[in-house]
This record gives structure tokens, C-alpha cells and sequence, in this order.
């Protein structure tokens, strides 16, 4: 419908997509180098059972141990879907943080 909200819209106001990059990264260097500063709190273990889930549905399509050679994960953070999911389904990740 017209005016409704998306995701494909957020950038179209100007407040929201002028210097974005610039006050993301001023965030991000105000946050601890720890699991506190990087999840908010702490590291949800419903998020990580879901991709858990997710992971091993996809896994159990493919032959062989480890199920893929590599993934990729992008926007890493401090690596906790790595550490907890992805390394056990994968022979090698790549992690991208971006800021």
C-alpha cells in the first residue's frame, strides 16, 4: 500500500541516510571490546539454537563431514555464530566486520 513502511524505504529520508556511516562508527567506538559491547548485554542462546537449527537443516542435504567448505559471515561482529555454529558445519570461515 502507498506510505507503507519498509526496509526498502529507510534510506529515502535524508535524517537517516546522510552520515550514517559516520555515526555508526562513532557508536561502535563507544562500545566495550567485549561480549557486553558488542551484543548489548550478553550472547542469546535462542539466536544461536536457531541458527543451530537452521545450519544443521541445511547440512543434512549435503554429504560429507564437514557439510561445507567454506562460509562466509558477514557483519561478524566478535564472531559468535562462528564460534558457535558455523566452525562446527565448516571447514573455513571468513569473518567481514564492516565498522
Amino acid at each position: 500500500a502507498a506510505g507503507e513502511w519498509s526496509y526498502d524505504r529507510l534510506w529515502d529520508a535524508p535524517d537517516i541516510s546522510e552520515g550514517w556511516h559516520t555515526r555508526n562508527t562513532r557508536f561502535w567506538r563507544s562500545q566495550g571490546a567485549d561480549v557486553r559491547g558488542a551484543t548489548g548485554g550478553g550472547v542469546s542462546q535462542r539466536d544461536l539454537a536457531f541458527s543451530r537449527t537452521a545450519l544443521a537443516e541445511l547440512a543434512a542435504h549435503r554429504a560429507g563431514s564437514p557439510a561445507f567448505a567454506r562460509a562466509l559471515d558477514l557483519g561478524a561482529g566478535i564472531g559468535r555464530v562462528t564460534d558457535a555454529v558455523l566452525r562446527r558445519h565448516c571447514s573455513h570461515v571468513d569473518l567481514v566486520e564492516f565498522v
